[in-house]
């Protein structure tokens, strides 16, 4: 999914500014970041073709599937009243999609539902924020999701 890889972060550098992972850390994008990922990955992974080898990545979204069930794909509606906190997700979902027509981040399937069913579930459940600091450095939060397969 190297082309999937791309497409991400374009979109994260026209969302944030910045593809620099020292910049996004402890960022206000970051747990956004995880939760888009999650969706991202979703549907790069549901779009590839069925002789495609799936890979660590597909490996890891197949898993995550099996225990958190298929998402419901179905384009929203556009005057659809939105929940604030999925409206956050889709307002960077958009912004990257302007930037980058016929990728992924156009996909109708950005929902609310989509969103906060899927992405922000898995990412809430798989993630928390990990102290990676020592002595020299003092703390060092930072949000991390759990990869198994």
């Amino acid at each position: 999914m190297p082309a999937a890889h791309k497409s991400f972060m374009a979109g994260v550098k026209y969302v944030t500014g910045t593809t620099k992972l020292r910049k996004l850390r402890g960022s206000e994008h970051e747990e956004y970041l995880w939760t888009i990922l999650l969706c991202f990955i979703y549907l790069a992974y549901t779009s590839q073709p069925d002789t495609a080898s799936p890979g660590l990545i597909g490996r890891w979204m197949q898993s995550l599937v099996d225990e958190y069930g298929e998402p419901e794909l179905t384009a929203g509606d556009p005057d659809e009243e939105t929940d604030e906190e999925a409206a956050e997700y889709l307002d960077r979902v958009k912004k990257a999609a302007m930037f980058l027509p016929g990728s992924p981040w156009t996909n109708a399937a950005w929902t609310a539902d989509f969103v906060l069913d899927f992405g922000m579930r898995i990412s809430k459940s798989q993630g928390t924020y990990m102290d990676i600091g020592d002595e020299e450095i003092g703390e060092d939060l930072r949000y991390v999701v759990y990869l198994h397969v």
